[in-house]
């Protein structure tokens, strides 16, 4: 599979197990999948080797347009997949999972 298709396929991957659609090339900046609960705004990369870069980190927060975002990243030969979320995102997370091991 050609790289071009590889990073759309990962974007309706990521669509597809989220329950939301993939955005496309929509001509404007918007998250790479939409539709989901509460504005979660997911940015997709894929790429040869993983890296955390900046600008793919300032893009997708810049995207969300001050809805909560995270970086879904895949890495091509290895197929390891990451999230990578703000530390308040995160806080929320362990809250909310923290108060579901404590009402079972």
């Amino acid at each position: 599979m050609k790289q071009s298709k590889q990073w759309k396929s990962w974007e309706l991957e990521v669509a597809k197990d989220l329950g939301g659609k993939r955005s496309g090339p929509l001509g404007f900046n918007v998250p790479d999948v939409s539709g989901l609960y509460r504005g979660f705004a997911p940015e997709c990369k894929y790429m040869k080797r993983l890296a955390l870069r900046s600008a793919d980190l300032e893009q997708a927060e810049y995207n969300a347009r001050g809805n909560e975002w995270s970086l879904f990243l895949r890495e091509s030969f290895s197929g390891r997949r990451y999230v990578v979320v703000p530390y308040k995102t995160f806080l929320k997370l362990w809250d909310a999972h923290t108060k579901e091991d404590n009402n079972e």
